[in-house]
């Protein structure tokens, strides 16, 4: 795959890390809950993507 602007910023890792996140937090919400949508479910989505975000921000 070829890159035309090789020193521009993409996002896609980002986004993909927020979307993980989502899903992650669908998935605590489930298992703790019962139910996919909770109030609980954006505070685990939130603080997987912290975390997730972290982990990104070490290997760079």
């Amino acid at each position: 795959m070829s890159v035309p602007y090789a020193k521009s910023i993409t996002y896609r890792p980002v986004l993909a890390i927020f979307a993980t996140a989502l899903l992650i937090g669908f998935a605590f919400s489930w298992a703790a809950q019962g139910s996919l949508f909770t109030t609980r479910m954006p505070e685990y989505a939130v603080a997987t993507a912290m975390v997730l975000l972290v982990c990104k921000s070490f290997k760079t």
